[in-house]
């Protein structure tokens, strides 16, 4: 709260209301039953991709510029030892390559990602690599830091796209 000025709280059964100098903040009890999310997260991985988060950040600004706007679609085609981010508009007939290179547990694998929320996971992971554990192209991949801060937890979970043959 601040320290001068007025504040002021009303609490109902299911509600709290904060009033501020210019801010108003509104508070409901929601009673449904939160969803199960630990289901959706992997418990055991047959990929894991450690890449350079500069690098990869950067490839991935740089390649969807030419991404469709539908998806903002950004493939990456990923070997033992480098990836291939690749993207194409097929509205415009603008497309952009990038290699880069990687450690991979697999021999090759081919992933779609939004590239926007791809972006946004990456640049919030601590630490100069990034750790992305994966099951299958089509199941949710797990994106964090190889060398988590001290007493900090850190685990984020993205959606692959589907992709067309």
């Amino acid at each position: 709260l601040p320290e001068k000025g007025k504040s002021r709280l009303e609490i109902g059964e299911k509600h709290a209301l904060f009033r501020l100098d210019n801010i108003l903040l509104y508070s409901r009890l929601i009673e449904d039953e939160f969803v199960n999310y630990q289901q959706v997260i992997p418990s055991k991985f047959n990929f894991e991709l450690v890449v350079d988060k500069q690098q990869f950040l950067s490839s991935l600004k740089r390649v969807s510029l030419f991404a469709g706007e539908g998806n903002w679609q950004v493939i990456l085609n990923v070997f033992r030892d480098h990836m291939i981010i690749m993207t194409e508009d097929m509205d415009v007939g603008g497309e952009a390559k990038e290699e880069l290179p990687c450690e991979f547990t697999g021999d090759s694998m081919i992933i779609g990602f939004n590239s926007h929320y791809l972006q946004d996971v990456i640049k919030h992971v601590p630490g100069e690599q990034v750790l992305m554990q994966i099951v299958n192209p089509d199941y949710a991949v797990v994106v964090k830091p190889i060398q988590p801060k001290e007493n900090q937890e850190l685990l984020m979970l993205l959606m692959p796209l589907r992709l067309q043959d």
